[in-house]
């Protein structure tokens, strides 16, 4: 029976390679490589071409979520959307996740032994349910922001800036912090960006800080204080680093040896998340600057 699709096929073929090029030939059988393997997986038996369900060349091109979407696994499909997967990416055939739930289940050359069929359809209604859902904006991080802090040093040389008239160089040193968190669950929602917000204390809130950090006042109590000062804040967007589960922002302009205050928030397509529980650092002392003629 193969031999004979392959003749069949063959002849069609080879008349095409006469009156085009080669390289069109190729091209279009490229395009529409469906066409070649329709007559063979409508001929063979369906356990050649089956996976536990669907063919082979269904999933060649699977996301994780098609893949768990197809084999109701509605615990990993909940894990896969709260961080991030895209329920709207379509795999075979331009199908959605959605769409193709439980086929691998329904299909399945070798039956679950693990979950009985009122199993497998309460799991496909789960699954169902949680890809139609429509994305939400992502929590905060869930551990608190870590700090390095560090400082950069620029040589500045200025002419006939001396008393005598010669060029006096000067290296000015600049503070930087490096702020970094973990990735935090994004809801249905690639996280696009961060925003980190961050003020610089007064003497009066340094003191509380020590207050707090020696065992002082409530938390709670000292953050309504400081809130209601009204100290301005500085905003900082950072795109989001789909490459690494840790995220970093670097921060310029700061001043040494003071206080200050950093909350962060993620942003997806759904919106902007809730702003973290703010985190406090101390820049390093100022270095000792050197100058000289």
């Amino acid at each position: 029976m193969a031999a004979a699709l392959i003749l069949q096929l063959s002849q069609p073929l080879l008349l095409l390679r006469h009156c085009l090029r080669l390289v069109d030939v190729e091209r279009v059988l490229l395009e529409h490589i469906e066409v070649l393997s329709a007559p063979f997986t409508a001929a063979m038996p369906s356990w050649t071409l089956q996976w536990e369900g669907l063919h082979w060349w269904m999933l060649q091109d699977a996301t994780p979520l098609f893949v768990a979407s197809a084999y109701s696994q509605s615990e990993v499909v909940r894990w896969l959307l709260v961080n991030g997967a895209d329920r709207s990416a379509a795999c075979h055939l331009r199908q959605t996740p959605a769409q193709i739930v439980g086929e691998c289940c329904a299909h399945a050359a070798v039956p679950d032994k693990r979950r009985d069929a009122q199993a497998i359809a309460a799991a496909s209604t789960e699954c169902l349910r949680l890809l139609n859902e429509p994305p939400t904006p992502p929590f905060p991080p869930s551990l608190a922001i870590a700090f390095a802090n560090s400082f950069s040093s620029e040589i500045v040389v200025r002419a006939g800036a001396s008393a005598g008239g010669t060029s006096l160089q000067q290296t000015i040193h600049k503070c930087i912090t490096h702020a970094s968190w973990q990735t935090p669950r994004s809801n249905g929602a690639l996280i696009e960006t961060y925003e980190l917000r961050y003020r610089r204390l007064v003497a009066e809130e340094e003191e509380k800080h020590k207050s707090e950090v020696t065992g002082g006042k409530d938390r709670e109590e000292e953050d309504a204080v400081v809130d209601a000062a009204g100290a301005a804040w500085r905003l900082e967007r950072v795109p989001h680093n789909r490459k690494s589960r840790q995220q970093v922002a670097l921060v310029e302009g700061l001043q040494f040896n003071a206080l200050y205050e950093f909350t962060l928030r993620s942003c997806n397509a759904a919106g902007k998340g809730e702003w973290s529980h703010s985190c406090r650092t101390k820049t390093r002392a100022a270095p000792t600057r050197s100058t000289g003629a």
